[in-house]
């Protein structure tokens, strides 16, 4: 369901079963948006007390917080077919343990590329995971497309998702206050008081 912290707390329940296990674990997990990804990695680092960058980071378009020590990584789709098509995709499927694809009812060709080429070498990395995550799929599509999966569905009580507009926004900060007193202030600067 929407706002039950799939995007942020599923990447950090397998980076803690590694801790735990002692295992190493290489996450990507992508965004449909860059303001997505760089936001859900913001929010890791925060409720995992790191530096961006460390152990958890974000890699979008002209812009990148990783290191080689970066075991979670937020991206774009687009970011990462990139990323696949300028090495051998055997080879960086190899070093990655677990993909997250977050949003996946959100149909992009981004999206179903990326599908594609993890489902032509998932069979030749056994030890890679695949999680296709969304509030809002039809789960017996990607079932179906990789064959025999396992679906799990999670019920729970939401976080509250509020909308605001732009309009509503500038009324709680006060904007045409601050606006107004910015505006009074340069007339007495100008006119010399």
């Amino acid at each position: 369901s929407t706002g039950s912290g799939k995007t942020t707390q599923i990447p950090q329940y397998i980076l803690e079963t590694a801790t735990h296990r002692r295992e190493g674990c290489r996450i990507l997990c992508t965004q449909p948006r860059r303001i997505s990804a760089i936001a859900s990695a913001e929010r890791v680092c925060y409720e995992r007390n790191v530096k961006m960058g460390t152990t958890v980071g974000y890699q979008i378009r002209l812009d990148s917080k990783v290191s080689a020590n970066t075991n979670c990584i937020f991206l774009t789709p687009g970011v990462f077919l990139r990323y696949l098509m300028g090495k051998q995709p055997e080879r960086v499927f190899t070093n990655i343990t677990h993909i997250l694809i977050d949003e996946c009812h959100e149909r992009a060709k981004e999206n179903d590329f990326l599908l594609t080429s993890i489902k032509e070498h998932i069979n030749a990395n056994p030890n890679l995971k695949l999680i296709i995550m969304s509030a809002t799929m039809d789960t017996g599509v990607f079932s179906n497309y990789f064959g025999t999966c396992e679906e799990i569905s999670i019920f729970t009580k939401p976080f509250e998702v509020y909308e605001y507009y732009l309009e509503d926004v500038l009324k709680l900060v006060k904007f045409e206050e601050t606006n107004q007193k910015a505006r009074e202030l340069t007339q007495k600067f100008m006119s010399g008081q």
